[in-house]
C-alpha cells in the first residue's frame, strides 16, 4: 500500500522503505493512490479533490442614524449584515467621514460626536474576528450634516407698561424655535440687572423696587443644549414702573353700602351690596398710557378730537379697547357695584361730598365748566379715598352688561352685572354733561362702540 500526503503547491509520496519522491504539481492539489509496482491505479476515477475555502465576509448594511445634528453633540449609528463565509464571529466599524474611524468590535453599533459644522459621510466595513485580514467592502454612505444650531428670537414682552414699585406683574413672551427642533427655554431681562430663571414656559412676573423706566427683554436657548451659543434676544419693550400718583391705584376696602337712588327707574330699588377689597385707579386711564399700549401692541391709537393727548384722559375707546387695555395691563374693569362704592368713597349724597350741586364744580370737569371739552387728569378735587374725576371729563366703561331692571334681582354680595345684554354700562358722567347725570347713581349706557367722552380706568383684585 503506497500512501500520498498532500501539502499546499506539491505532493510528496513515500514508498515504503524507498526514498521519498517529490512530485509538484500545481494547486488544487489531489490525494492519489498508488500501486506497489509504482503504476498509478485508478487515475480519473478513484482521484479525490481537496479544496482548502478562503474567508471572506460580506459587506454590512448603509449605516442608519441622525442624518442631522450638531457640533459637540454625541450621536448613535448602527449597522449590520456582515457574514463570516466559515460561520465565524464579525466585527464591525465607522468610519466618520472625519479621518476618525470607531474602533474594531462586535457590537453593531457605536457613537461620535463631530468637532464642527459640516456634511460627513459615514460609512460602515466589516471583518472576520478570527482572521481579521478579511475585510469586506465598505458599505453605501448615510450623509449626515452638522450645523451649528440656532434659536430665533422670542416675540417681544407683552405685559403691563405702567405699575407701582413692589407690586409684581407677569410678562410673556414666545414663538422661538430651535433649527434642530429641540424644546426652547425662555428667561426675561428685567432691565434692572436681573433676570428670571430659565423655564419652558414663557411667562414670569417680576416686581421692581424703585421708580424708574425699564426695558424689558426676552431670551430664548435650547433646552438640549444649553451650554451652546444658540441664545438669542427679542425685541426690548420699554415699559414704566412710576411712582408718580397718575399710575397709582388706590386699596378700596371691603364693606356695605346702599346702591342706587330714587331720582330714575333703572337707579331704583336702592338695594344694599357687600363687596369685597378691590384696587381701582386713582386717575382715568391717559393718552400717555393708552398710547404705550398701542405700540406695544400694534393697536391702532385713538382719535384726541384735537384736544391733546398726554395727560388728558383716553377717549374714542369702545368697551373692548378698555378691556383690552386692562387685560395687557394685568387689570381689568371694574363691575358697576365696585365703581359707585368707589365714587361714593363712604358717601351717601348725590355726589361724593354731598348734594351741593354748587360744589361739583371743585370736582368735576362737566357742562358748566369744561368747555365742552375734556382736561387732564387730576387737576380736580379728590374724593374721600383719594379719587380723582369720579364725576365728568369722560365717561367711564365698567364690566357689565347694562339692565334697566337688574337691581331689582341683583345679588346682595359682589353683584358681577347680568349674563348678557346689548349695551355695556357707563358711569360718571363727562365734559359734555349735565350735573344730574354726574351723580354718584347715575346709569349710563352704550351699544359699546367709542365716543369722544368714553374712556375708562382700571380695576384689580389683591
Amino acid at each position: 500500500m503506497t500512501h500520498a500526503r498532500r501539502t499546499k503547491g506539491m505532493e510528496v509520496i513515500k514508498l515504503f522503505n524507498y526514498v521519498p519522491l517529490m512530485l509538484f504539481f500545481s494547486v488544487p492539489a489531489y490525494c492519489v493512490d498508488l500501486g506497489r509496482t509504482g503504476a498509478v491505479k485508478g487515475v480519473g476515477k478513484n482521484l479525490t479533490k481537496v479544496v482548502e475555502t478562503a474567508e471572506a465576509v460580506s459587506t454590512p448594511s448603509v449605516p442608519s442614524g441622525p442624518a442631522s445634528g450638531n457640533p459637540g453633540t454625541s450621536y448613535s449609528y448602527t449597522t449590520g449584515g456582515g457574514v463570516s463565509r466559515l460561520g465565524h464571529v464579525v466585527e464591525y466599524r465607522f468610519d466618520w467621514g472625519d479621518g476618525t474611524y470607531s474602533s474594531w468590535g462586535t457590537g453593531t453599533s457605536a457613537s461620535h460626536s463631530w468637532s464642527s459644522a459640516g456634511t460627513y459621510q459615514v460609512k460602515a466595513e466589516a471583518r472576520c474576528g478570527t482572521h481579521t485580514g478579511a475585510v469586506s467592502g465598505w458599505s453605501g454612505n448615510l450623509t449626515v450634516s452638522i450645523a451649528a444650531e440656532t434659536v430665533s428670537a422670542p416675540t417681544a414682552p407683552t405685559g403691563p407698561a405702567t405699575g407701582a414699585p413692589g407690586t409684581s406683574y407677569t410678562y410673556t413672551t414666545g414663538g422661538a424655535n430651535s433649527s434642530l427642533g429641540h424644546p426652547v427655554e425662555y428667561r426675561f431681562d428685567w432691565g434692572d440687572s436681573t433676570f428670571s430663571t430659565w423655564a419652558a414656559t414663557a411667562s414670569a412676573s417680576y416686581a421692581w423696587t424703585a421708580a424708574g423706566t425699564y426695558s424689558v427683554k426676552a431670551q430664548a436657548r435650547c433646552a438640549t443644549h444649553t451650554a451652546n451659543t444658540a441664545v438669542s434676544t427679542g425685541l426690548s419693550m420699554a415699559i414704566t414702573a412710576l411712582a408718580p400718583l397718575a399710575h397709582q391705584m388706590v386699596l378700596i376696602p371691603a364693606g356695605t353700602f346702599s346702591m342706587g337712588s330714587n331720582t330714575f327707574s333703572n337707579e331704583q330699588p336702592i338695594h344694599v351690596v357687600n363687596l369685597d377689597a378691590f384696587y381701582i385707579d386713582k386717575y382715568e386711564v391717559t393718552f400717555d398710557q393708552y398710547d404705550r399700549f398701542c405700540d406695544a401692541t400694534g393697536r391702532t391709537k385713538p382719535s384726541d378730537s384735537g384736544w391733546g393727548r398726554g395727560t388728558r384722559p383716553v377717549i374714542d375707546v369702545s368697551w373692548n379697547d378698555a378691556k383690552a387695555y386692562c387685560d395687557w395691563a394685568g387689570k381689568r374693569l371694574p363691575t358697576e357695584a365696585e365703581w359707585e362704592y368707589a365714587c361714593r368713597a363712604g358717601g351717601t349724597g348725590a355726589w361724593t361730598f354731598g348734594d351741593t350741586e354748587a360744589t361739583l364744580v371743585n370736582y368735576a370737569w362737566y357742562g358748566v365748566n369744561s368747555g365742552s371739552q375734556t382736561h387732564p387728569v387730576g387737576e380736580k378735587t379728590a374724593n374721600a379715598w383719594g379719587l380723582y374725576d369720579m364725576h365728568g371729563n369722560v365717561w367711564e366703561w365698567c364690566a357689565d352688561w347694562y339692565d334697566s331692571g337688574y337691581y331689582a334681582g341683583s345679588p346682595a354680595t359682589n353683584p358681577p352685572g347680568p349674563a348678557s345684554g346689548t349695551y355695556r354700562l357707563l358711569r360718571g358722567g363727562s365734559c359734555y354733561v349735565a350735573a344730574n347725570d354726574a351723580r354718584s347713581a347715575y346709569r349710563g349706557s352704550g351699544p359699546g362702540g367709542g365716543g369722544s367722552d368714553y374712556g375708562f380706568r382700571c380695576a384689580a383684585s389683591p
